[in-house]
């Protein structure tokens, strides 16, 4: 096939496969829909495999029903029992291969390249001895989502073995490319994958709002009346920061402040004593500090909608070291947000002045962060700093359709 898939010299529409092992917190879903929405029009015809075919199928039929005809969806998923088997036991690369072929012998279309959208355990995990690099004979790029190796100092045997993973697949000739959300990272992973393209990708999201104001939502602003909505939206993992937040919330007091804790918490991402404490805070507060909704928000609109009713954002997340999707909702929507320093949020955050950074869950520094930014004179004139436009012009789809060209090797226009 060559290094590049250029669709205006083939004579029939190219092939591409978008492989996605993993399907959970809803941010899967949005990135293949993002993706889809930008390749199709391109001229493919797209093999998706993944967790959920029905519901990538019946969203395509939905979305963009004039494409339907040229995608296929097949299951595909290194979550489920049959998946993590093959991982643990090197074998990860010929599950995806199978999948592959077998989507290719149901559909007739010859693969031309495979974009393996969150290739993580695959980059970085599965290349034991058992592993060889023919095991997956297609042409192949691959979107690094969580380059953590490069990011933080590992155990010496843990970075070792990672060095190991990355220089076999530095040499496997059917790798083309590796795209990564994180520009901080891009130097070193040019060195560690000199043979193959490293492309950065913009972080896009779903940027859609309500019609109209939800009544959830309107409650929510009335309740809260002149004071400073303080939020922690989305899955409320054990790195969001829940527990920091709510000792910040809870010293801060709600004199000037309201909460917003909105989105699915995972019990089982806790210890007992962290659960403990969390049942013990959250009953501490009282009727009007704030709101708990504690559900999994499975439409991104209304997800939107709950970032959007916030003043300030909380995004100090712990031990995490690279790209959300909240941070670009918070430059479209304009919100200020609170960060850790010293990741690559902290650096966008300082870069474009988009809000205010602390020490990764040091509650003195998260209270006089939400100190500050609860104050409107103080809000107001970082608000005019922030360059919220400057990192939207690095973050959209216009973006993202040169980043997906430059990875699929189609040459772009002008």
């Amino acid at each position: 096939m060559g290094n590049s898939l250029d669709t205006g010299l083939h004579k029939r529409p190219p092939v591409v496969v978008l492989a996605e092992p993993y399907w959970y917190n809803g941010h899967f879903e949005t990135q293949m829909q993002l993706f889809l929405s930008e390749i199709l029009p391109m001229g493919f015809k797209v093999i998706v495999l993944c967790p959920d075919p029905r519901g990538v199928k019946a969203w395509v039929s939905k979305a963009l029903p004039e494409y339907s005809a040229r995608v296929h969806t097949g299951t595909y998923s290194l979550l489920d029992q049959e998946g993590r088997r093959a991982l643990s036991r090197g074998r990860g690369w010929r599950h995806l291969s199978r999948a592959v072929a077998r989507a290719q012998e149901q559909t007739g279309w010859p693969v031309d390249l495979v974009f393996i959208t969150g290739a993580d355990a695959l980059v970085n995990h599965s290349f034991h001895s058992s592993c060889r690099r023919k095991a997956f004979k297609y042409p192949w790029v691959g979107l690094v989502f969580l380059p953590e190796y490069f990011r933080h100092r590992a155990h010496p045997l843990k970075r070792t073995a990672q060095w190991l993973n990355h220089k076999k697949i530095n040499g496997m000739a059917s790798c083309r490319g590796i795209a990564v959300l994180d520009e901080g990272v891009y130097p070193a992973m040019t060195r560690v994958f000199s043979k193959k393209k490293v492309v950065v990708f913009p972080d896009v999201t779903d940027e859609r709002l309500p019609g109209g104001p939800l009544p959830d939502l309107a409650v929510i602003r009335e309740e809260a009346g002149e004071r400073t909505v303080i939020g922690l939206i989305g899955g409320l993992y054990r790195r969001k920061g829940l527990i920091s937040f709510l000792k910040g919330m809870k010293a801060l007091g709600s004199e000037k402040t309201y909460f917003l804790v909105a989105g699915h918490f995972p019990r089982d991402n806790y210890t007992q004593a962290q659960l403990e404490e969390i049942h013990e805070m959250t009953a501490s507060f009282k009727a009007g500090d704030g709101r708990f909704i504690f559900e999994y928000i499975e439409d991104p609109v209304v997800f939107n909608a709950y970032v959007a009713a916030c003043d300030v954002l909380f995004l100090a997340y712990e031990g995490f070291y690279h790209s959300s999707g909240l941070l670009t909702k918070a430059a479209v929507l304009e919100k200020l947000v609170i960060v850790s320093k010293g990741y690559l949020m902290g650096e966008r955050v300082e870069a474009f002045k988009m809000g205010l950074t602390v020490t990764e869950g040091r509650v003195s520094e998260i209270v006089e962060a939400m100190r500050t930014l609860s104050d409107p004179l103080k809000r107001e004139s970082l608000l005019r700093a922030a360059r919220f436009k400057d990192y939207r012009e690095k973050n959209n789809l216009q973006q993202l359709r040169g980043a997906l060209k430059d990875l699929l090797g189609i040459e772009r226009e002008g």
